[in-house]
């Protein structure tokens, strides 16, 4: 493997230790070192940590060498640090499972499926709205309110379960945060890893309270669809014209156990509501930034739906500004922000060959703030996404959902429920936020991309 490599940059390796001193550092600080290091060699790196080898790829072509490729699929064993939280889910799972797995879920994702969820997303929103009208002009921590909508939203178009967690008082948002930045802890400091010194910081105890609370919730998921298939009748649906959702697809194939059950339904939960919230917390944050951006996207969202009427499935499609503000939100804020492979085999990328027990890792954020690709990164254009200018980029040079065969199989339901979201709150409420420029807002890395410093975020009455 060293002499595979020999070829590729990367920091000053001690012994023993490798590059991992560059990473002796607060978890907080992790986003800040990865952007020095990938900025310090911008067409990829290598880092040895001990014996283990590690690439961050940033040229499009490589990275389409790798995510495209059938024989590449398998997570890196870094993953494996969340599996006591969501299993072996689609996200986790090795690649004979997931090859598996991913067909039979797949079958639920297709769009007749998901235009049948538009009116769960509309009640959903509207119910966030109502919410919304306690905080008019206060400082919020919007994150919690959308993780709940989030969270309602998930499990009624996914698993036919009506949780109502928007109008209770619980701690899900609390728990789905804590249970991120405690995992992140324990990946972000080396000797964490080591599982006497994590439960001395108290790190340990607090978690399986956490993780407790979390799985009791998916046990309840599964319990209610068991108890619902015993009746032989459905949660919510009697009409055989209901869409198949995610859960009717993995209990009706026979082909999970019930841990394998459990392990889904956890990695939905937990992956579909931290993203779906996360990410939704920027463009808020971005709406509140730019004005003049929101007022065009309110526009569009009456000029299509109008200012009453509720949106319909073929309204989304015409929402073309709205999309575009959404994705250079997360250009500019990938909440996948890193995301790696295991090589396998030996990879010829094009410019050198990437060993076998290697493992590949992309810097998402990185990527899309290359000013190489990116003309002036930080500044805020949807125009960037007009159908013209996508065609003169790379493909890989916008990764938000990943790419290639493993990549997010949610990205056209996360884009559907946004657009329902924003055309429902923006004409109830006008969105503001405390930062005024994009190099303002200072981000860590947990699982997920987040503000360092809270969202900042507070609406008003239209």
């Amino acid at each position: 493997m060293i002499i595979k490599s020999w070829n590729v940059p990367g920091p000053l390796n001690l012994p023993i230790i490798g590059a991992a001193y560059k990473f002796m550092i607060r978890p907080e600080n992790m986003y800040n070192r990865l952007m020095e290091i990938q900025e310090k060699y911008p067409d990829g790196v290598k880092l040895w940590f001990g014996p283990k080898l590690i690439y961050f790829l940033h040229k499009p072509e490589h990275i389409e060498k790798i995510l495209s490729s059938y024989k590449l699929v398998q997570k890196d064993e870094a993953y494996n640090i969340a599996i006591p939280v969501i299993g072996e889910g689609l996200i986790l799972a090795p690649v004979l499972k997931w090859r598996k797995n991913r067909k039979i879920i797949m079958t639920s994702f297709h769009q007749k499926n998901l235009d049948q969820f538009v009116t769960i997303f509309t009640e959903k929103s509207y119910i966030l709205n109502s919410v919304l009208e306690k905080q008019v002009g206060k400082n919020i921590n919007i994150y919690d309110f959308l993780t709940k909508c989030s969270l309602d939203t998930l499990c009624e178009t996914s698993m036919k379960l009506r949780l109502n967690v928007q109008n209770e008082n619980n701690s899900y948002g609390y728990m789905f945060d804590k249970l991120m930045q405690l995992i992140h802890i324990k990946l972000g400091y080396l000797w964490n890893k080591f599982d006497f010194i994590y439960n001395i910081f108290g790190y340990e105890k607090e978690f399986r309270v956490l993780l407790k609370v979390f799985h009791d919730l998916s046990d309840k998921v599964v319990q209610e669809k068991q108890k619902a298939n015993n009746i032989e009748e459905d949660i919510l649906y009697q009409d055989s014209k209901k869409p198949q959702v995610f859960l009717d697809c993995i209990v009706d194939s026979g082909q999970f156990s019930s841990n394998e059950l459990r392990d889904e339904v956890s990695m939905f939960l937990f992956a579909g509501t931290e993203t779906a919230a996360s990410t939704l917390c920027f463009v808020f944050a971005v709406l509140g930034m730019f004005q003049d951006v929101q007022d065009k996207v309110l526009q569009e969202i009456v000029d299509v739906v109008g200012l009453e009427r509720d949106p319909e499935p073929q309204d989304l499609h015409h929402l073309q500004y709205t999309e575009r503000v959404i994705k250079e939100s997360l250009r500019l804020f990938p909440v996948a922000s890193l995301f790696g492979r295991s090589v396998t085999q030996d990879t010829d990328v094009g410019d050198f060959i990437i060993p076998k027990y290697a493992s590949v890792y992309f810097g998402v954020n990185y990527i899309h703030k290359n000013a190489k690709y990116w003309p002036n990164p930080l500044k805020f254009d949807p125009d960037r996404f007009l159908p013209e200018e996508v065609e003169k980029r790379h493909p890989c040079t916008y990764i938000p959902f990943s790419y290639g065969p493993r990549n997010c199989i949610g990205k056209n339901y996360s884009m559907m429920n946004m657009k329902v979201i924003l055309s429902i709150v923006l004409r109830k409420y006008k969105i503001h936020c405390a930062y005024k420029r994009i190099e303002d807002i200072k981000l860590k890395m947990t699982l997920v991309l987040r503000f360092k410093d809270g969202a900042k975020v507070s609406v008003t009455l239209r």
